[in-house]
């Protein structure tokens, strides 16, 4: 499917016929569904849109015969390959997405596999994650949710994910959110990820295996959880070269279960093993804001039991920075708490510093 030139792909212009009883949505899209298939989405130009409804499914690996009950439909032991590409302005806009599954349907054999590639690419290249729309589900991508499920993901030339928050729920990226594998690249100097207040986890599931690498100008804004390495899962985070940045800034959504939480760093909990690399005057800044409800920052290597997390940074530009500021100016019981930063929590953590690099624990909050 090619959508160009100004064009539009609409999926979103009936949303009461996608209403179920309970407030739950009918409405979604699959792009690649069959075991087996071939499927490509492109989004390019200025102007250019695809919108859709519910939920969105990227690179499904199923198989159904006329034997097993249905129509024949995918081939046993296939491959899907499916890919997206949104460049030189175009926008694709969804509620949800999972991307990459495993095989499913009652003839599949336990072997088909899935590829999924998404590109964003170029000023003005925007893939929007809102949430909500039909329903009180939260805004999310969750990728590579089965073991054979590949995932490749890319934000570049000034390409960005924004995702949305969504009222009284929290908001969240899961790379490998099952036993998967995910590779992130958020590249050149305009790319983003844009989290608001949002949640990354850079390895979720278990057995799953995440990588992110945040480079050349690359930027993660707005983060209220940031993990690397979570649930039996291994994750890995570069951050490397100037403006290249990760930033965890934000408190849980008002009305959500994390509402009553500030914004927090970890590599390796539960059961994970993870690891960050900053390198070349890449940055990871973990910082306050003066909301009186802001009232700590955390990072943590090896937060929980059975896990393992190492901060490696090296370079004299490169930086991991903590900051908070006074939510009162005479302190007292509502005062923010200076940063706490831990190297082994309940696990085993590596803190290895090299070649001029710092490590900044600002804490501004006033002592009483």
């Amino acid at each position: 499917v090619l959508v160009e030139v100004g064009g539009l792909l609409n999926g979103r212009f009936s949303p009461a016929s996608c209403a179920l009883a309970g407030g739950m949505a009918a409405c979604g899209t699959t792009i690649g569904v069959g075991a087996g298939s071939v499927a490509e989405l492109v989004v390019r130009d200025a102007g250019s849109k695809a919108e859709f409804f519910g939920y969105f499914n990227v690179g499904q690996a199923g198989v159904v015969t006329a034997a097993t009950g249905g129509t024949d439909f995918g081939t046993a032991g296939g491959i899907t390959t499916t890919s997206i590409h949104i460049a030189n302005g175009g926008m694709l806009r969804t509620d949800r997405a999972t991307v990459g599954y495993g095989p499913s349907g009652p003839a599949a054999t336990g072997t088909e596999r899935s590829f999924s590639t998404i590109a964003i690419s170029g000023p003005g290249s925007v893939w929007g994650i809102a949430g909500g729309t039909l329903d009180t589900q939260t805004s999310s991508l969750s990728t590579a949710v089965h073991a054979n499920a590949t995932v490749n993901l890319n934000v570049s030339g000034g390409g960005r994910i924004d995702l949305s928050p969504v009222a009284n729920t929290s908001h969240f990226i899961n790379l490998s959110n099952g036993a998967g594998k995910t590779d992130m690249l958020v590249t050149g100097s305009g790319s983003a990820v844009n989290l608001n207040a949002g949640i990354l986890q850079v390895g979720r599931g278990l057995n799953g295996t995440a990588r992110l690498d945040v480079t050349a100008g690359g930027v993660i804004n707005d983060a209220f959880y940031f993990v690397t390495g979570r649930g039996g899962s291994n994750g890995r985070t570069v951050v490397d070269g100037t403006g290249s940045r990760i930033t965890v800034n934000r408190s849980g959504v008002p009305g959500s279960a994390d509402a009553a939480f500030t914004g927090s760093f970890e590599i390796g909990r539960d059961g994970g093993i993870g690891q960050v690399d900053i390198t070349n005057g890449g940055r990871v800044e973990v910082l306050s804001g003066l909301a009186a409800t802001e009232r700590a920052r955390a990072a943590t290597l090896g937060t929980s039991a059975a896990s393992q997390g190492t901060l490696n940074i090296s370079g004299a530009d490169s930086r991991f920075v903590m900051n908070v500021v006074s939510a009162v100016a005479v302190g007292g019981p509502t005062e923010a708490f200076n940063p706490y930063f831990a190297v082994g929590q309940r696990g085993v953590g590596y803190l290895n510093l090299s070649a001029g690099t710092k490590v900044l624990l600002n804490g501004g909050a006033v002592s009483t």
